[in-house]
């Protein structure tokens, strides 16, 4: 998958999740923007061994639900 493609995905992953929890700053645009600097801090933790993709050591969806929740 391109880089560019997992970022998309990982910003949709951390909207969804921060939407699930209700969270808003009450302005979208400097949440948009913190959800856009959250994903290209989250993609650099990416690592891939042995053909497994893994994030602090967890797979994605562990990964991501636990670094949104800790950085909303």
């Amino acid at each position: 998958m391109p880089k560019s493609q997992r970022l998309l995905e990982t910003v949709a992953d951390i909207a969804y999740i921060a939407g699930a929890k209700r969270f808003h700053s009450g302005d979208s645009r400097q949440d948009i923007a913190h959800f856009i600097q959250l994903a290209r801090q989250f993609e650099k933790a990416r690592k891939v061994k042995d053909g497994n993709e893994t994030y602090f050591g967890k797979d994605y969806m562990t990964a991501i639900e636990e670094f949104t929740l800790k950085n909303l």
